[in-house]
């Protein structure tokens, strides 16, 4: 256990672990691999440690659901769980049971290493079931007076040697690396007027602030043309680390923005309903276009209209497809039913072609809804599967526009040469060229729509509704990397996160009007 109050370094003490546990790693095969873990994603009070460990190493490291598993099961993995105090206080001895628990189970593991705060752990009923404890002192005179000789701070050091409030103040590594960031933009006369640590703590944050965003730098990101004011910045700040506080979260992206983060019901609904009225329009419009061009204008109005109205209704959630596998397993679960279907559709064609005098067309009417029916069972095979690993800002977006594109292709092309074949053999070549076409397009759209389209349709309505009422920059990539660069953030592929946790529930209390 690495115990320590806010900004102690107990991260840090983690990080600097992991790196020794890894060469030990090297060096002997047979150890425990060390992997970083957050608490804070342990969203589900019903989900073993076991179970979650094994979604981290997919979602976070890209890790197959089987590798983590036999990782677990043969004791393989070494566990850093850190941020145990972020999660939501009622939840945080529950997360203390879930990891008791795991210790006591088969798959538990031969060393796990757990950070909090000492502040929340002390207030806790239970106790995790760990060997020892490690409690990081805070810093004392001399190496405060040490670190800001050596910083070339000396002027710093000989204003508040002898404030003893301050000096309590800055005892810990992340308050005394903030004061010698934000030191031109501190009047520390000023400063030592606060008697209380929080309006301290909020006077340093606030003159990081102002020194991050005033400072020279060679940024990538700024934009030239429309230069950003340190208002706009502070407020998408502040509304970011507001969404992230509701849902108890340290990490943020992009992706994962849903609709619920709009404020108003009003906005919600503009939302849902623009989303339902693009997603209809375009089956629509489609689906009248080619009924049109292969019939006539009347049966264009009428089945397109239909097909619109009763076409895919979207989730009010946004459900990305970050990746597309397929299993045979999906496929014969389904099959029985298929084959079902198709004996049924045959023994009522048989007397229908007997009766319109068609029996020349039935054996091409059969064997055509076989292929069609074998064909729709083989898609039934594909499903999204779980998160992958973010390596770029927007990832699971654009993957869903990827995937959406490649099924909806695949899909429309697969199906239109079926039903083209099957409009050629019973109506000719002409006919069944308009007919492929047809599905090829409605087919396409809405395997395109299902598989992906949906997810980025709503993804770009719900960007433009926060973009237009000012929660969020057109560019989000850009502003969250330019936040990066100004020391606000950190970002680890396509995972953005504040510096601190402390920075982040300062942004929070922020109001803007």
């Amino acid at each position: 256990m690495i115990l320590g109050a806010p900004g102690a370094g107990k991260t840090t003490i983690q990080l600097e672990l992991a790196q020794e546990l890894v060469k030990r790693a090297e060096e002997q095969p047979d150890y425990p691999v060390p992997v970083l873990f957050n608490l804070s994603s342990w969203k589900d009070d019903h989900q073993s440690l076991t179970d979650w460990l094994v979604a981290e190493l997919k979602s976070k490291y890209g890790v197959s659901t089987k590798l983590s598993q036999e990782w677990v099961n043969n004791h393989q993995l070494l566990p850093l769980l850190d941020g145990l105090d972020e999660l939501e206080l009622q939840r945080q001895e529950l997360c203390v049971h879930a990891i008791n628990q795991f210790l006591a189970s088969e798959t538990r593991p031969f060393s796990l290493v757990v950070c909090s705060r000492i502040e929340e752990y002390s207030n806790y009923t239970n106790s995790l079931q760990l060997n020892s404890a490690v409690f990081l002192q805070p810093l004392n005179d001399n190496q405060i007076c040490d670190y800001l000789t050596s910083v070339n701070y000396t002027e710093l050091w000989q204003t508040i040697k002898d404030d003893s409030g301050l000096l309590d103040f800055i005892k810990t590594p992340l308050m005394l690396s903030l004061t010698v960031l934000a030191f031109q933009e501190i009047p520390i006369n000023q400063w030592q007027k606060f008697t209380s640590q929080e309006e301290r703590l909020h006077y340093l944050l606030d003159a990081y602030m102002q020194r991050m965003l005033t400072r020279l730098i060679k940024s990538t990101y700024d934009l030239k043309q429309k230069p950003l004011t340190d208002r706009q910045t502070k407020k998408w700040l502040n509304w970011m680390a507001q969404r992230l506080e509701e849902e108890f979260r340290t990490e943020f992206l992009i992706e994962n923005i849903q609709p619920s983060w709009l404020p108003f019901n009003n906005l919600r609904t503009t939302f849902n309903i623009g989303v339902e009225i693009i997603i209809k329009v375009s089956i629509c419009l489609l689906s009248g276009i080619i009924i049109w061009l292969t019939d006539n204008l009347t049966n264009g109005i009428l089945v397109g209209v239909f097909i619109g109205v009763t076409s895919i209704k979207p989730n009010s959630m946004i459900n990305i497809v970050e990746a597309i596998r397929w299993s045979s397993q999906r496929v014969k679960l389904v099959f029985k039913t298929l084959l079902n279907c198709w004996l049924v559709t045959s023994v009522f064609l048989v007397p229908i072609a007997i009766v319109i005098g068609k029996t020349d067309k039935l054996i091409s009417a059969i064997v055509f809804t076989f292929v069609f029916l074998l064909t729709a069972g083989l898609f039934v095979g594909f499903y999204p599967s779980g998160m992958e690993e973010k390596m770029t800002s927007n990832q699971g977006i654009w993957n869903s526009l990827r995937y959406a594109l490649i099924l909806g292709l695949m899909g429309g092309l697969t199906l239109g040469l079926i039903f083209g074949l099957g409009g050629w053999l019973t109506n000719g070549f002409t006919f069944g060229v308009k007919v492929g076409l047809g599905i090829f397009f409605i087919a396409g759209l809405i395997l395109g729509l299902s598989n992906g389209g949906i997810a980025c349709i709503q993804h770009f309505i719900l960007r433009l509704i926060l973009y237009h009422n000012g929660y969020i920059p057109w560019n989000y990539a850009r502003f969250l990397d330019y936040c990066t660069e100004r020391l606000f953030l950190q970002r680890v592929g396509g995972r953005y996160r504040f510096m601190h946790k402390l920075l982040q529930d300062h942004f929070v209390q922020m109001e803007f009007r």
